[in-house]
């Protein structure tokens, strides 16, 4: 038997504990291979957040360029959401 279940008190009632020494590797590794998944997960959807956040950062700027480049062809109402745009940076 690899696994028992036991109902010592200094033990919380109905836990599950491994007896043998391949009871207790197994556990090992399944513990070792659960942290490494969870990690593994968490640092793709960091990733992919972070990378969308990247995109529209480059985008917002790219957009920003231009409207400078066609600075002279901007209506007042550009012109004054460029410059609110210029102080917020500052």
């Amino acid at each position: 038997m690899i696994l028992k279940r036991t109902k010592a008190p200094q033990i919380l009632s109905g836990d599950i504990v491994a007896m043998t020494f391949i009871g207790k590797l197994v556990s090992v590794f399944v513990t070792i291979y659960t942290i490494f998944v969870v990690a593994i997960v968490t640092g793709v959807v960091v990733n992919y957040y972070g990378q969308i956040v990247e995109m529209q950062r480059r985008e917002t700027a790219m957009m920003f360029l231009d409207k400078l480049e066609r600075l002279p062809e901007l209506s007042k109402e550009d012109l004054e959401d460029i410059s609110k745009r210029v102080q917020k940076f500052r």
